[in-house]
């Protein structure tokens, strides 16, 4: 007698679907697993092969070497046990902290995984990433809410100290502050964006430095009716139209007359610059920024000689332009003692520059009236009074970004010396 057929229900058809489907599933599973190792362990071995960078030329940094597990110690490897070197930066928590920037910092393929991380970002609807704010027309925007007013006071009192003896003893002294793209390029600030510290921070400026020759250059280029753009949208210095526009403040309060803007020849030297905000924003596909150079007649006659030894003619050292950091061509980067020389013989009045990067595209325009020294107290290590007395220095100008004083307290050293 034949078997009474099996009758199929939904269930079993459910369950019959469902093993089906786990098969197709657990290959799915496997590959997804799969590619996920290949990954990690791929970023790994690509880690341990690829050869370290030293420079990142997207960031223009110096970037993180492998750290030692212990402090250098010249002794022997008994020694460094019985004085308790070995192994004392794993202990006291240093190495963990240098390796987890060595492994940033040399992670394979990370200036692609910048750009993505900050593309996230953007498409979630933030306006800032790694510190730097997305502004209107590609304004990348170096955000600093909360700046040191100690060092800025440290540097404020002892500005105002060398200013005051320098004019007692009939050196003319200037000091121009420059602000940061937040602090002028109000106009392509996001909306709601908190300026408040920042008007806080430049009336701090004004009660210090009441009672000597002060230029306040954030408001020279607030109320500059130049139709130029004079901050770089991808950097925080700065465009040679923006150091123009410093420059007739500046000569003025020197009792000079400044040269119109026709009396030089723009150059455009590129139009692919990109700046250190950019570096840090990831934001790729942000344009890039074009330079410009105001040439003169004899511009070229001039010799800029770099702490006593490198030496060109000119103003502009053309082959950084070549590379990322097109900004380093003014007076070929920081420095700590820069001369310039009209190569022509005449005795000119002397002029010295005491300054940060922003100088460097003013000092093509400050030359045509004096001979410039400039001296930058971030690596300058001598005392700067006695510079003044020892070179015949006729005139003084203090002119810096206010992040150079909020920063750190290298202006702090203009007062040492000084009796």
């Amino acid at each position: 007698m034949d078997r009474k057929k099996e009758k199929i229900t939904g269930s079993d058809k459910y369950y019959d679907l469902q093993m089906s489907l786990s098969t197709k599933s657990r290959a799915t599973d496997i590959l997804l697993i799969a590619l996920f190792l290949l990954f990690l362990f791929g970023f790994a071995i690509a880690g341990l092969i690829l050869p370290d960078k030293e420079w990142s030329e997207q960031e223009n940094r110096t970037l993180m070497q492998l750290p030692s597990m212990s402090s250098e110690y010249s002794g022997s490897f008994s020694e460094k046990i019985r004085n308790g070197k070995f192994l004392d930066r794993v202990a006291n928590g240093k190495y963990m902290s240098d390796i987890t920037k060595y492994l940033a910092d040399q992670f394979p393929m990370r200036d692609a995984f910048v750009g993505v991380k900050s593309a996230f970002e953007i498409s979630l609807g933030k306006r800032e990433n790694n510190g730097v704010v997305l502004g209107k027309n590609g304004y990348l925007i170096d955000r600093d809410d909360y700046p040191s007013t100690e060092n800025l006071e440290r540097n404020l009192k002892s500005i105002k100290t060398f200013s005051e003896v320098m004019e007692s003893r009939g050196i003319k002294t200037v000091f121009a502050l420059a602000g940061k793209t937040e602090d002028v390029m109000l106009n392509e600030l996001p909306s709601l964006y908190p300026v408040e510290r920042r008007e806080k921070l430049w009336n701090t400026v004004s009660e210090y430095v009441s009672g000597i020759n002060y230029i306040d250059l954030r408001r020279t280029i607030i109320d500059s009716d130049s139709s130029n753009q004079l901050y770089y949208r991808t950097d925080h210095h700065w465009t040679t139209f923006g150091a123009y526009v410093g420059y007739e403040a500046v000569i003025g309060v020197f009792g000079a007359q400044p040269y119109p803007e026709d009396a030089f020849e723009i150059e455009l030297v590129s139009d692919s610059f990109y700046g250190t905000t950019w570096s840090s924003a990831g934001m790729k596909w942000i344009k890039p920024d074009s330079m410009y150079y105001f040439r003169y007649d004899g511009d070229d006659k001039f010799v800029t000689t770099i702490d006593g030894e490198k030496s060109f003619g000119g103003f502009y050292d053309r082959v950084y332009l070549e590379g990322k950091d097109k900004y380093s061509s003014f007076l070929s980067s920081n420095n700590a003692l820069v001369t310039i020389r009209q190569n022509d013989g005449q005795e000119r009045q002397k002029l010295l520059i005491i300054k940060d990067s922003f100088s460097h595209s003013m000092a093509p325009f400050l030359a045509r009236h004096y001979d410039l020294d400039l001296i930058d107290p971030r690596y300058y290590r001598q005392i700067i009074a006695d510079y003044v007395n020892e070179n015949d220095i006729d005139a003084v100008l203090i002119l810096c970004n206010i992040d150079s004083l909020t920063s750190d307290v290298s202006y702090a050293v203009l007062s040492a010396g000084i009796g």
